[in-house]
């Protein structure tokens, strides 16, 4: 592949700042002829162009489109328009067959270059860019079918995709930095079939203040056939946020919006994603003179779906519903897009019914039930006449918490460990991850709270530390049993001495594969997350977790290695990763001021025994609950 055609440097990224709010004005018709031979023009109608006629800014104004012709195989010819909005721009043909357009690249191909050698030209990211070079590029045939008037559309479109950054979470929270991850460091300039996924480069954007609105080209990028980390670093609340998410794939000309939206104690990265829209569209923006409203007399709207006829906004509940949504108009209406599309949202048109006034053109709309996050849906719609507007859906929250467990050695155990006794503040997975893979995206704020023994109150490390030895005023309650001093939900219980020794016996080494105590074959693996971890207050550490398999039913069961605190500790550091110790609700047999408790004493190591222990109830360790078995269960 020869790459020489282009070499950008970072003068190049002030092309980044362009945005398209309105087309370029239309050429002038000519009287040219469409002949071909020498000496004769062609002149080009740029389609795509961007322009921002809000600012008298030069640099929000393409300067120049360098034009490449070609005769044949052969590269002849290079033009360059130095005003492509002006009313008339001519090229000259002699003999052109094809041209090919770029704009904020410089292309210097050699006389004879052959055609199909330029036709994959390759544009490369500068050396510590922190985003792809924003540049446009299009081709154009000079047949003669194409060439009405001695006019061709040269359609130029952005070789890059934008990704906007909006934060949609309410409360205190603090959005430092986000991370672009194996991003390609090349593609093609030219619109190709395939896609260019070799070496790859890490961008990164810092903010001085968290943002409060939505942030426009936080980053461009080169399309990508594989998928693209993206990583947000901030405080949500005392909570750190190191939060990845990705994009399956990237597509050049497209407009990709990374939404912060929190759930309970986690907070998910989620994407939307629309066409970077052409200059002068006119199917996915709302019109300033004209505005198709919905017609509440012809719809069908369910009695828990709130309207607002005034902004074309229908809010469903998580239940779903089912809608019949009507539009009076002059000329039928249709559906033009959907943007942030969910395929929980189906939409079918009815045949529009002649009246009066003109149309009534009506859609019937299932929104399923919604599993877990709120997400909005954009409807653009267009009549027959080129007036347009949009209807929004959205989809609330689903306000039902079920806790996530795991059936292993005869308990159901909570997939997480405790936070404390509220429902809403337990951890549950975001949408569309397992818990495997909630642990790996966000192994701080998956691990859990720190408790002493016969007390409620959590000491969270990545918040915090008292060095009260007492939290929260308490007498401790043993053997742990009453809801006053409970640290798990109602219906769920510390895990008892024998529960443990069931999961686990006594002097088991793990990794390896051992029989539970009710007889279930168990494989435990040892795991260690791929990022560095990240915490206000600089807790320190590895993101590691114990795996355990049952062989017989296939279920996981995941226990974090996150560490403990000693009673005469005055560190908040329980070390993440080294050692991991979880309380048991027994105090059998243990000598004054300490209790049962299991641990997992790696010390860095990739092996250890599950050691049954006496620690000091002032101590702080994890708690992982069972759900309580209902008489009739038994």
């Amino acid at each position: 592949m020869n790459k020489n055609f282009c070499k950008t440097s970072t003068a190049w990224l002030a092309a980044m700042a362009l945005m398209p709010l309105s087309a370029c004005s239309d050429m002038a018709d000519s009287d040219q002829g469409s002949g071909k031979g020498d000496g004769d023009v062609v002149i080009p109608k740029f389609v795509g162009i961007p322009y921002l006629n809000s600012s008298d800014d030069e640099a929000d104004k393409l300067s120049e489109v360098n034009v490449f012709h070609f005769k044949g195989e052969d590269f002849f010819l290079k033009t360059d328009v130095t005003d492509p909005y002006a009313e008339t721009v001519e090229l000259p043909t002699n003999g052109t067959t094809r041209v090919y357009c770029v704009a904020g690249l410089p292309l210097s191909p050699e006389e004879g270059t052959k055609e199909e050698d330029f036709s994959k030209s390759v544009v490369e990211s500068p050396a510590n860019a922190q985003s792809a070079p924003l540049f446009y590029s299009g081709v154009a045939d000079f047949s003669e079918d194409n060439l009405r008037g001695g006019r061709v559309e040269i359609n130029l479109t952005r070789g890059v995709a934008r990704i906007d950054f909006t934060n949609a979470i309410e409360g205190d929270v603090k959005i430092q930095k986000i991370i672009v991850e194996n991003a390609p460091a090349s593609t093609f300039v030219f619109a190709n079939d395939s896609i260019i996924d070799e070496a790859t480069v890490t961008y990164s954007h810092e903010f001085s203040e968290s943002p409060t609105e939505t942030q426009t080209g936080v980053f461009t990028l080169f399309e990508s056939s594989k998928p693209v980390n993206i990583r947000i670093l901030g405080e949500y609340g005392d909570t750190p946020i190191n939060l990845i998410t990705a994009l399956p794939k990237v597509e050049r000309n497209k407009v990709y919006t990374l939404q912060t939206v929190t759930f309970n104690s986690l907070v998910q990265g989620a994407f939307t994603v629309k066409d970077w829209e052409t200059a002068g569209s006119t199917d996915a923006k709302p019109s300033t003179s004209y505005e198709i409203f919905i017609d509440e007399l012809n719809s069908v709207i369910p009695e828990d779906v709130v309207a607002d006829y005034a902004h074309n906004t229908l809010t469903v509940p998580y239940t779903g519903a089912k809608m019949k949504v009507a539009f009076v108009a002059p000329t039928k209406v249709s559906v033009a897009s959907v943007e942030g599309e969910q395929p929980t949202v189906k939409i079918t048109p009815n045949e529009p019914l002649k009246v009066e006034e003109g149309y009534i053109s009506s859609f019937n709309i299932t929104v399923d039930n919604n599993k877990r996050l709120a997400y909005n849906v954009v409807i653009n719609l267009k009549d027959e006449t080129g007036k347009y507007n949009f209807l929004e859906i959205k989809v609330l929250n689903n306000t039902v918490r079920t806790i996530d467990t795991v059936k292993i050695a005869g308990a159901e155990w909570m997939a997480f460990n405790c936070t404390g006794p509220d429902l809403d503040k337990q951890i549950y997975p975001v949408d569309g991850l397992s818990i495997e893979e909630t642990y790996r995206n966000n192994w701080v704020g998956a691990a859990g709270a720190l408790f002493q023994f016969g007390r409620q109150y959590a000491y969270t490390p990545y918040i915090g530390y008292n060095p009260c030895n007492n939290l929260g005023d308490q007498a401790q309650d043993m053997p742990w049993v009453n809801y006053s001093h409970m640290p798990c939900p109602e219906g769920y219980h510390v895990a008892t001495l024998e529960e443990f020794r069931t999961l686990c016996p006594n002097g088991t080494v793990i990794p390896g594969t051992y029989t539970a105590g009710n007889g279930e074959s168990i494989t435990v693996t040892i795991h260690k997350i791929d990022e560095e971890l990240y915490t206000p207050t600089k807790v320190g550490g590895v993101g590691r977790y114990m795996k355990f398999k049952s062989n017989d039913t296939g279920n996981v069961l995941i226990l974090p290695i996150a560490g403990y605190k000693g009673d005469k500790s005055k560190a908040a550091n329980p070390t993440f990763g080294k050692d991991a110790v979880y309380w048991t609700n027994s105090n059998i047999s243990c000598w004054g001021g300490h209790a049962r408790a299991f641990r997992f004493m790696f010390n860095w190591g990739d092996e250890a025994k599950m050691e049954e222990f006496q620690f000091a109830m002032e101590a702080f360790a994890y708690v992982r609950a069972i759900k309580n078995v209902e008489p009739n269960e038994e």
